[in-house]
């Protein structure tokens, strides 16, 4: 019997224990009458198995597969190597094997392995929503936005899947695609264009704070000062604070700038430097002291934090970041499978399947910790960026007030000193 190199070594104890999982069409059977139960999360393991075999044997197990891989997320299946993945002919696999090119920046090869991808796949929208933004990352801003027209349309289409988690996921989709084609549209500096784009999205997703800042450095382009900050003053709002980046007062203080309203844009750079600047040193010292340890950003994510205040906010925004939470999401209806194993199944394959779904939640307790350990890093360049803005503007405000003394007017602004 070959060896389940690919499920963890306490569960492989127990399956090679088992007679029923023996062989490789029992574990198919049993694979198969699982996910009819309504198993999901427990069976993720066993899929990885599974995939490592030869599974375009087994009829009808190619939707099974990715349905499983869309609900439980195709990053947990991102460890197979390119030799391993490209012997399978199957749509997931070829849109596994180009979300790897993807990630590490080969476009070509990226875009010929999503092209493998059938329509009639699941993954298709990501499919093209990933076409879409190689196409604008090559300057093929025109293909670009037919692609992500295409996919916002594609994900819509889908977003009432049965399954409430893979309908959000779709759902987001569209949404990211609505925003990817107004961002190539801005990017070509069609700034009219753009802001009918941006109008496309609906304020009902917790996803539409975040793009304000975007739709206020199109204003700012169209010289629109005044709307520019209305759409960031949007963040001052308590429930929103979570969707703040450090560029929201940065076209802030610029549009200040622009109106030549300057003691608003040095009230606007002094209190960015004492806010931010101490979070971006605690955030840099947390990333010192804990480089490594995953769980440790992990439970940030599980217990959040108590204090209010620009810690807080970016931390509830981390959580409702797109990946981090359908990951939250799916840790969470892996408890509620966990209670139909401890209701529903006994001996041996309770002992399989609680093991299994363990695995998962294991897996992705880690997943969960390292996305959270990359916002931090992402959020103190940020800060260091904006920190670097702040700074010229301030030099700007100065040279105004320079001019204003040689020529005889008073300038009055408070400028932040030894920074």
């Amino acid at each position: 019997m070959k060896i389940l190199s690919y499920i963890h070594c306490g569960i492989l104890v127990m399956i090679v224990s088992n007679s029923s999982w023996s062989s490789t069409t029992k574990l198919h059977q049993n694979f198969m009458s699982y996910y009819k139960a309504g198993l999901r999360y427990s069976l993720m393991s066993i899929a990885k198995e599974i995939l490592a075999r030869e599974p375009e044997q087994v009829s009808g197990l190619e939707q099974i597969l990715e349905d499983i891989i869309l609900t439980v997320g195709s990053r947990n299946f991102q460890g197979f190597s390119q030799e391993q993945l490209t012997k399978h002919r199957f749509n997931f696999v070829h849109y596994i094997v180009g979300r790897k090119f993807f990630q590490q920046g080969k476009w070509d090869q990226a875009e010929t392995a999503f092209k493998k991808v059938s329509s009639n796949s699941k993954f298709y929208p990501m499919v093209i929503q990933a076409l879409a933004t190689i196409a604008a990352q090559n300057r093929q801003e025109e293909k670009a936005q037919i692609l992500f027209q295409k996919c916002a349309k594609l994900a819509q289409d889908k977003a009432s899947d049965e399954n409430a988690l893979v309908a959000k996921q779709y759902s987001l989709v569209n949404y990211q695609c609505i925003m990817g084609k107004a961002r190539v549209v801005y990017g070509m500096r069609k700034f009219k264009e753009a802001e009918q784009d941006y109008m496309h999205l609906s304020k009902k997703s917790y996803l539409w704070p975040t793009i304000l800042v975007e739709e206020s450095w199109n204003s700012f382009q169209q010289k629109a000062y005044n709307r520019s900050l209305g759409k960031v003053a949007t963040y001052k709002a308590p429930q929103l604070r979570y969707a703040y980046r450090p560029e929201v007062d940065v076209v802030r203080a610029m549009s200040y700038l622009e109106l030549c309203l300057y003691e608003d844009a040095i009230d606007t750079v002094n209190s960015f430097y004492k806010i931010y600047e101490p979070l971006a040193k605690y955030l840099e010292g947390t990333l010192s002291r804990y480089t490594k340890d995953v769980l440790y950003y992990y439970n940030i994510a599980k217990t959040g934090i108590s204090e209010e205040g620009p810690y807080n906010d970016f931390i509830k925004g981390t959580l409702k970041d797109p990946d981090t939470y359908l990951i939250s999401e799916n840790l969470q209806e892996s408890l509620k499978e966990n209670e139909l194993i401890q209701n529903k199944y006994r001996g041996k394959s309770k002992e399989v399947l609680e093991s299994t779904i363990q695995d998962y939640q294991d897996s992705q307790r880690v997943l969960l910790g390292r996305l959270v350990r990359t916002k931090f890093k992402k959020f103190s360049v940020d800060i260091r960026e904006a920190l670097q803005y702040m700074s010229y503007i301030k030099l700007e405000v100065l040279g105004q007030k320079k001019t204003a003394i040689y020529e005889g007017k008073e300038l009055k602004v408070g400028i932040v000193t030894g920074k």
